[in-house]
């Protein structure tokens, strides 16, 4: 099914800066970076097109701000190819680390690569107005990767509580051998109230339980 790809507004040219001094070493936890689409063309299949908020104006925005250091989190409309955050995050001197999308294939060369590259986690792009959905192939090569001895302990990045609570409940049950009732009622402490989602980690459970 195509969907219109819409645009939208560029970031706040004058933005506010703060009456308290950030402390030593602030860090952006949450931020993007767009473009230049010239050099990083944006995914086919974006929802959305933003205008070009490269490195450059990411810096100056976090040192009016006065933040030292930062964590990008890879755009949707870039897609998996991550090159543009990579490129900013060599280019920060070692301020930034990233947080990377990548495909249901993704092969250990690759994650490495990133790694080098200094991306320390995977993005699961379960949003649908963004485009995403739960995906079982996800959810297969996640399991596979936590259980590598170098990517414990997990942590899953999301914009909210959804997206991580369905994945570590998956894990909880299939991984930890936690009971369904327990894992679920956490999931629920960490925020897992959407019903789709928490029909897809219930259902991905029971098609796995052994």
């Amino acid at each position: 099914m195509n969907h219109p790809i819409r645009s939208i507004s560029a970031p706040d040219p004058n933005p506010v800066k703060p009456r308290f001094a950030m402390l030593p070493g602030a860090c952006d936890a949450h931020c993007h970076i767009f473009g230049p689409a010239e050099k990083f063309p944006y995914a086919p299949e974006r929802r959305y097109t933003p205008p070009d908020a490269p490195r450059e104006r990411l810096r100056a925005l976090h040192d009016h701000l006065g933040i030292e250091r930062a964590v990008l989190v890879q755009a949707s409309c870039h897609g998996a190819d991550n090159r543009a955050m990579l490129d900013a995050i060599a280019w920060s001197g070692g301020a930034w680390r990233g947080v990377a999308m990548v495909g249901p294939q993704v092969d250990e060369r690759e994650l490495e690569s990133l790694h080098k590259g200094g991306v320390r986690a995977v993005r699961f792009n379960f949003v649908q107005h963004l485009g995403g959905a739960p995906d079982p192939a996800v959810a297969d090569r996640f399991l596979e990767t936590i259980q590598a001895a170098g990517n414990q302990p997990a942590f899953i990045h999301c914009a909210s509580g959804n997206r991580a609570a369905a994945m570590w409940l998956i894990k909880r049950v299939l991984i930890d051998k936690w009971e369904l009732d327990k894992a679920t009622e956490e999931a629920a402490q960490l925020g897992l109230t959407s019903a789709p989602l928490k029909k897809f980690a219930l259902d991905y459970v029971e098609a796995h339980k052994k």
